[in-house]
């Protein structure tokens, strides 16, 4: 019988609400459901960002979602060479990881190439998500049972995004990796563009070192109106659910907890 592999769930972590919400109330209940399972949870930050890192986010991000993308791309791109040949100092302190850089979106693929570093050394598969996410891990589980009898290739799995259908990627709310697939990225850090997000440079050096891409099932669940509507047994048969709420305020959070009430998580009984 062969070896269960050892798994990690990287959730990307930062500052402000609704993020320290969802990190105090129901990050506690993810984790324990994930232990049940046998799985660790790592939490992804970078630093309090400073008042000029904070205009050049702002700046980026004013840009990324304009006519001028092209700018902002190629700015962010040069300003941020310097991270694919020098790493940033990572702290560790229990499940905790801490990069030392800026917190913010452009800087996000940083955080995700120091954060695999650091798990790559002990774990066979990463997760990558976020806070506004949760999974049904039994179903994620055999998910994962059912890619390693996959054999030759690296893992490279998730939500497919298919804008344009010759270049899908997966998305990097729901982005699982197997270890010989996190070593591609690493051996090609080089290559990666931190003018992009960090889902499409992944992708981009997947298509390049020609890595197959497999779907895992996901729902995008927007409010708990649009949660009501789910039979019961779609959550069953689903892996991952990215919870964004569209409401202002966001309600991620209750989104969150009644899917996890509805999947049965210990936590919650």
């Amino acid at each position: 019988m062969p070896l269960k592999p050892n798994i990690a769930i990287l959730i990307t972590d930062t500052y402000g609400e609704p993020f320290e919400q969802l990190r105090s109330k129901f990050s506690p209940v993810l984790v324990a459901e994930a232990l049940s399972h046998g799985i660790d949870c790592y939490f992804l930050k970078g630093n309090l960002p400073s008042k000029t890192e904070i205009i050049m986010e702002h700046f980026s991000n004013r840009l990324r979602y304009s006519r001028f993308w092209p700018i902002q791309r190629a700015c962010d791109s040069l300003i941020l060479f310097r991270f694919n040949m020098f790493s940033p100092k990572v702290s560790i302190t229990g499940h905790d990881i801490t990069v030392n850089v800026g917190e913010g979106l452009r800087k996000l693929g940083i955080k995700v190439l120091s954060g695999l570093t650091v798990l790559e050394k002990n774990y066979d598969f990463v997760i990558k998500t976020t806070l506004s996410s949760t999974f049904n891990f039994k179903k994620l589980l055999e998910g994962i049972e059912n890619l390693t009898l996959i054999k030759g290739v690296p893992i490279y799995a998730g939500s497919v995004i298919d804008f344009n259908v010759n270049k899908p990627f997966v998305s990097g709310a729901n982005l699982l990796l197997d270890k010989n697939a996190i070593q591609i990225l690493l051996q090609n850090k080089s290559k990666w563009n931190h003018g992009e997000l960090d889902d499409v440079a992944i992708g981009k050096i997947m298509r390049t070192n020609e890595v197959p891409i497999h779907k895992l099932t996901s729902l995008n669940i927007d409010s708990m109106e649009a949660l009501e509507k789910l039979p019961i047994e779609v959550l069953r048969e689903t892996q991952h659910f990215r919870c964004k709420s569209s409401n202002i305020p966001r309600d991620d959070l209750a989104i969150l907890l009644n899917v996890a009430s509805k999947l049965d998580y210990r936590d919650l009984h």
